[in-house]
């Protein structure tokens, strides 16, 4: 997830399934299943792979096929001047990306799980891009020191908060940008106007554990069968390591 008030965003069996893959009980009301995740996400109580993999293939197929059909008509029939809508739809579209991101299938099912995964995105692409922008464009203002490696990626530490920018090779249509923090995609970034594909991504409250993390830019169009990706680590001195 994103943030704390996404959790208020999903429907109950979403809830159950982030609970279920951390090893938590998912017995309870909507309003008891919101508040153990909000404590597990305090606690930063990470997913166990272990639990991911044990899920039935097949199962984990249909239900995301159910849930893109579903998302799909949602998207189709939203309503943009309903910022309410907009974000709900924003949080659920998310949420399925990441429960199927996160598993590795077999064979034909693994070639239909990459699929949906990426439809899933291009939806997500969609409500974003029609979500109206309540980003501060002074943001970039208020950096204080720039740290420049490998693919023009910059990044900049400050007090509390890690900026990070992308301009993922000039793209012809622009390339669609995604962030992940591991397996997680992450959905508060920006992507402002002008002729170089440029995303900004603002982590906030980071902590020891948030600056060792691993965070991959990917970016993609049309014109490419391949995404170009980039993914560093940043540790507490500040150090950037980046591969391919």
């Amino acid at each position: 997830m994103s943030g704390k008030s996404d959790v208020y965003l999903l429907l109950k069996k979403e809830l159950s399934h982030e609970l279920q893959v951390r090893g938590l009980s998912t017995d309870g009301t909507l309003d008891d299943l919101r508040k153990r995740f909000l404590s597990a996400l305090d606690k930063k109580v990470k997913i166990n792979q272990e639990i991911v993999d044990d899920f039935d293939e097949q199962e984990e197929i249909q239900l995301a096929s159910a849930r893109y059909s579903e998302l799909s008509e949602a998207v189709e029939a939203m309503n943009t001047n309903d910022i309410a809508e907009m974000r709900r739809l924003k949080a659920r579209l998310v949420h399925s990306h990441n429960r199927l991101h996160r598993q590795k299938f077999q064979d034909d099912l693994e070639t239909k799980r990459c699929e949906l995964v990426k439809n899933l995105y291009a939806l997500y692409v969609v409500v974003k891009e029609a979500t109206p922008s309540a980003v501060s464009k002074g943001l970039i203002t208020t950096l204080v020191d720039y740290f420049c490696f490998v693919n023009c990626l910059v990044c900049a530490l400050l007090l509390g908060e890690i900026d990070l920018l992308k301009d993922p090779m000039h793209g012809n249509p622009r390339p669609h940008v995604a962030w992940y923090r591991g397996e997680e995609l992450l959905t508060n970034y920006t992507t402002p106007e002008g002729p170089a594909a440029e995303s900004i991504l603002l982590l906030n409250n980071l902590g020891r554990v948030d600056l060792r993390s691993e965070l991959t830019c990917i970016a993609s169009n049309n014109n490419r069968t391949l995404p170009l990706s980039s993914t560093i680590h940043v540790d507490m001195n500040c150090r950037y390591q980046s591969r391919h």
